[in-house]
């Protein structure tokens, strides 16, 4: 009598619905996350398009532990400034709770402790708006201030 070696057609057919079924989610699990990628990018250039526009009004300074600097806004408003200090050891965000609204200027002021973080390399400033959804930080409108261009008060 011989034995039957193999697989029934039930068995294999159950068993290539499941890889049938897990190639078709691993294909619309990429498809969904480029897709929400592509929105977010959408999103993003929205929020921080060609009405973002921050400019400095004069050099920034820096005296008594105080890094001081005026923005111009020049497009919509802005909702808040992150700060981005680069030193040799360190990279410091703050966020300066500053509204700028459109086509106004601020004066800012933040508070730097030399002693602890030492020279400064270099300054960025970036605007922030609060979207409807997120709170996104415009880094493509950010203005980048080298040392040598920070002066003393």
């Amino acid at each position: 009598m011989l034995k039957k070696v193999g697989v029934s057609p039930l068995v294999a057919g159950v068993f290539l619905i499941i890889i049938a079924s897990a190639l078709g989610f691993l294909l619309a699990s990429q498809l969904n996350v480029a897709e929400i990628n592509e929105i977010a990018k959408l999103r993003k250039e929205g929020i921080c398009g060609d009405s973002i526009l921050i400019e400095l009004n004069n050099n920034i300074c820096m005296g008594d532990g105080n890094i001081l600097l005026n923005i111009d806004n020049k497009g919509d408003k802005i909702d808040n400034i992150q700060i981005r200090i680069i030193t040799n050891e360190w990279v410091l965000e703050e966020e300066i709770n500053s509204f700028i609204d459109s086509e106004k200027s601020q004066e800012l002021s933040y508070n730097y402790n030399f002693e602890k973080y030492g020279e400064i390399r270099q300054l960025k400033i970036r605007p922030i708006i609060d979207g409807e959804a997120e709170i996104v930080i415009c880094l493509d409108k950010a203005i980048t201030i080298p040392a040598e261009d920070i002066i003393e008060c």
